[in-house]
């Protein structure tokens, strides 16, 4: 795979219904009670879906960001989960965010709360996305090859082995990518040969009442 950037995913269609985007805002912060997690901040063998600075008031731009697993395309059968996740099932999205990574590090989490679980070659897809963090926007901490941001670093996720990871990720880097988010997530299950069809991304427009899903 080349070390180009990566290309935008297509948009999806647009509810102008203010309901629409009320109804996504007051979701966010639903996840703090939510079962554990192989992948929380600082927490190897336990921990919670991260929730580094979710804000459920949008930032200056008035842009939350939510994705959504549809596991119906997730075609592996799970085993037992680890030790200290025995109640835990897979989320079925996101909290709304204002930030973009806070989102993705929480789509990250969920993602890898799945994959550790897989009955047959369970993987630590935190561990095979940071080996390729250019396209992949994930960084292991521990090997300081890539600048993270200190506000980062403080949210960042832990593996059941206690390594570290966070991103990269930032919107600015993108041009005329409008849903650079999406545009990573796409590519990061392709990567690890999952269906892209897994997890969408909605991008809603608080000001306007717009709210918008990529495909």
């Amino acid at each position: 795979m080349g070390d180009e950037d990566v290309e935008t995913s297509a948009g999806g269609g647009r509810d102008t219904t203010a309901a629409a985007a009320a109804a996504a805002g007051s979701t966010a912060g639903a996840g703090a009670g939510a079962n554990p997690t192989p992948s929380s901040p600082r927490a190897p063998n336990s921990g919670s879906v991260p929730t580094p600075s979710t804000r459920s008031r949008p930032t200056n731009n008035q842009l939350l960001y939510k994705a959504y697993f549809h596991w119906e395309h997730y075609l592996h059968e799970l085993g037992n989960p680890p030790p200290g996740m025995e109640n835990a099932k897979p989320a079925t999205e996101t909290d709304a965010c204002a930030s973009v990574t806070t989102a993705f590090l929480q789509i990250l989490a969920i993602l890898n709360g799945v994959e550790v679980r897989r009955k047959q070659a369970p993987r630590n897809v935190l561990k095979l996305l940071s080996l390729h963090t250019r396209r992949t926007k994930v960084v292991e901490l521990a090997t300081g090859t890539h600048r993270v941001p200190e506000e980062l670093r403080r949210h960042s996720l832990c593996d059941l082995d206690g390594n570290e990871y966070s991103t990269n990720l930032d919107r600015n880097r993108y041009g005329g990518d409008d849903n650079y988010l999406a545009s990573v997530v796409r590519f990061n299950l392709e990567f690890l040969s999952l269906c892209p069809r897994l997890i969408t991304v909605e991008i809603i427009d608080v000001r306007n009442s717009i709210s918008r899903k990529s495909s």
